[in-house]
């Protein structure tokens, strides 16, 4: 019993996605108008954002963001 437990909670967090993978896709979704709504709605789904940082990343972010506002 506490093998097949251990098995389905393991298949579990393996699909999970990352949070830099999931920023992203929150991103490119639309439903954030800024990065700070990005690190709040990935903080909301429990992901931890302490690698969601650097300029880069964040101007890479915004870019997608306002992509995703402009398209829709």
């Amino acid at each position: 019993m506490e093998q097949k437990l251990f098995q389905a909670v393991f298949f579990i967090m393996d699909t999970r996605k990352t949070a830099l993978e999931k920023a992203f896709e929150l991103a490119r979704s639309g439903t954030c108008l800024h990065f700070p709504e990005v690190i709040q709605k990935l903080k909301g789904e429990n992901y931890e954002v302490s690698q969601i940082v650097g300029p880069a990343l964040k101007k890479q972010l915004c870019q997608i963001i306002q992509e995703a506002k402009q398209s829709s």
